[in-house]
């Protein structure tokens, strides 16, 4: 069972990343949403999902400047 999190700042999005997860065969335990990339950072410490899907372009910390944080947190 897998933990995913899906950030993007555009809730429709998340919306249908999450509809296309869960009609997937892919076994998932929990979707965690973040709609900005420092919220995907404070959600990858606490809840440490297998998968991370992040919208490369968001507002403050885009989806490379937070997978280089989250990367640089020791994640894996």
């Amino acid at each position: 069972m897998y933990k995913i999190m899906i950030a993007d700042d555009e809730a429709l999005e998340r919306e249908a990343l999450c509809l296309f997860l869960k009609e997937s065969s892919l076994e998932m335990s929990e979707i965690i949403e973040c709609a900005n990339g420092s919220e995907a950072i404070k959600c990858a410490i606490l809840d440490r999902p297998e998968i991370i899907v992040l919208d490369i372009n968001m507002p403050g910390s885009n989806g490379l400047q937070t997978l280089e944080k989250i990367k640089s947190l020791d994640y894996c």
